[in-house]
């Protein structure tokens, strides 16, 4: 792979100097480009088509990369519907288990437990209600300045 590489890389070499030396017997000798990619020199004609695919090469990067997300989250979706009930049933077992432990604490112990869980939800709720509300407010703000 690398000796096909290096050989097209020495044939472009010689095709540029070739060129280069064809435009100096004319007269009109033209800077050369080196392109980013793999140090190939580029005469400037050359060089807009390099920028075109370089571009396309990038939309195609982007457009595979999006495909994979979308296919990814089809996959997983996939995945629920086909398994379903099995999920739901490690749900509930889990719910299960975890009233089984609450169950082996004593009363007092118990409702402290449930209090402080329910404490830090109240807590992750009211913090991000209160996000979500300067979010909206920002965008109601937004909303205002440009109806004026």
């Amino acid at each position: 792979m690398r000796s096909n590489e290096a050989a097209k890389i020495a044939k472009r070499m010689a095709e540029l100097e070739e060129i280069r030396l064809q435009r100096e017997a004319e007269g009109r000798r033209q800077d050369v480009v080196v392109d980013r990619h793999c140090s190939m020199p580029l005469i400037p004609s050359v060089q807009s088509q390099a920028i075109r695919v370089e571009s396309d090469d990038q939309s195609r990067d982007n457009d595979k990369l999006t495909r994979k997300r979308h296919q990814q989250a089809n996959n997983s979706r996939r995945y629920y519907h086909k398994h379903r009930a099995e999920i739901q049933l490690r749900v509930k077992e889990r719910r299960v288990r975890q009233a089984n432990k609450l169950q082996d604490i004593p009363e007092d112990e118990r409702n402290s437990v449930l209090e402080a869980k329910r404490r830090k939800q109240r807590e992750y709720s009211r913090k991000h209600r209160e996000a979500n509300r300067s979010t909206i407010n920002e965008r109601e703000r937004a909303r205002r300045k440009r109806i004026r």
